[in-house]
């Protein structure tokens, strides 16, 4: 009895260590976010597009105005109080996007602010953006401030233009679309790989031809090329790397992504859409550590080709739904804030607590 007792203890062990292998060996955590604040966005924000939380030196929100508006950063707490305007020199607004915080590239030290103008909505652009600026930067010039209400004025350390590697074409010749930017760092804790996600389908036009086949793409650019170098200007390629079915995964063939954003450990990604707010556990061991600690294309590639399952390695995040939800950002730990671009938004501050749904 003692024998058979061992025995069953024995199936069930390996039938565990089974299953947690086929999953991945991921442990998806349920998110309770509770929404802990709300406060309208500040009229000078007039199409709120972008966030970043600079959480190590500044502590500040940033936000960022769509095209046609001025290349300035807006930056108060959580609650939006105490509204500092920074203008970016020589810097034009062709359609800011994301943003997003993370390690510098090898080129400068700290944390930077990454800011993407990389919309094209009309499908017209030939490259867009990428403006980098050091926390150290942003801190420096806010302590300059001599009234309230100043407008105070920096230049970006490195601008950057980009193209696409198949000469900024999805599949079908219809120009990409991203409104989304993430910042992945490599095993020095440097940022590497600046990550898009195509706003459009690969095949499905903002005008229409929807292919119901279509997948969201992926693709990076090697920060690690990049001088320092203000005085010149440097172009990097982005290579198409992964795709992801979002529209089947979320039900939704016409889905958008608007916005993304990684968290501090690699181990979270929210992608921001019209509707939805979906969150993906990347961590390929289950420990925390997050696998997005790429060196190489190829690992960034393998990584995110890894299938998406609702309920093992994604979630779907319970938010209040804004008309044009175009902007998501972590700030501390897995807590994160939601905008939208639509006149009389609100800025939505979210808290994160744990149910464990773990898979070990």
């Amino acid at each position: 009895m003692v024998e058979n007792k061992l025995n069953w203890k024995r199936v069930l062990f390996v039938s565990f260590f089974l299953l947690s292998q086929a999953w991945g060996g991921t442990s998806f955590q349920s998110c309770q976010n509770e929404l802990v604040d709300k406060w309208s966005i500040p009229p000078e924000l007039k199409e709120s597009s972008g966030l970043a939380y600079l959480r190590k030196e500044v502590k500040k929100l940033v936000q960022v105005n769509d095209s046609g508006n001025d290349a300035e950063l807006f930056l108060s707490d959580l609650r939006g109080k105490d509204l500092q305007v920074v203008r970016l020199d020589g810097v034009e607004n062709i359609d800011f996007e994301d943003l997003s915080y993370a390690p510098c590239p090898k080129a400068l030290k700290g944390m930077c602010l990454y800011v993407a103008d990389s919309g094209d909505n009309l499908r017209s652009r030939d490259q867009i953006f990428l403006h980098i600026i050091r926390e150290d930067l942003i801190r420096l010039t806010l302590a300059g401030m001599k009234t309230p209400g100043q407008k105070l004025t920096l230049t970006p350390d490195l601008t950057v233009s980009l193209s696409y590697k198949d000469g900024i074409t999805s599949n079908n010749g219809i120009k990409t679309d991203s409104e989304s930017l993430a910042i992945v760092t490599n095993e020095m804790g440097e940022g590497r790989w600046a990550l898009f996600l195509s706003k459009e389908r690969g095949g499905f036009s903002f005008f229409g031809d929807n292919e119901s086949n279509g997948m969201h793409h992926f693709l990076a650019a090697d920060l690690s090329l990049l001088n320092f170098n203000p005085k010149k200007g440097q172009h990097l390629t982005a290579s198409k790397l992964a795709s992801w079915d979002l529209g089947k995964l979320l039900s939704d063939p016409t889905v958008l992504p608007t916005a993304m954003d990684l968290d501090e450990s690699g181990r979270f990604l929210l992608i921001l859409t019209y509707s939805k707010l979906l969150k993906v556990d990347l961590s390929s061991k289950g420990d925390g550590s997050g696998p997005l600690r790429a060196g190489s294309l190829e690992k960034l590639s393998e990584e995110l080709k890894r299938p998406l399952v609702l309920g093992k390695n994604a979630q779907l995040v319970s938010i209040e739904t804004q008309k044009q939800q175009e902007a998501v950002a972590f700030t501390e730990r897995e807590n994160f804030v939601v905008s939208s671009e639509k006149k009389g938004s609100f800025l939505l501050n979210y808290s994160c607590s744990h149910n464990s749904l773990s898979h070990q």
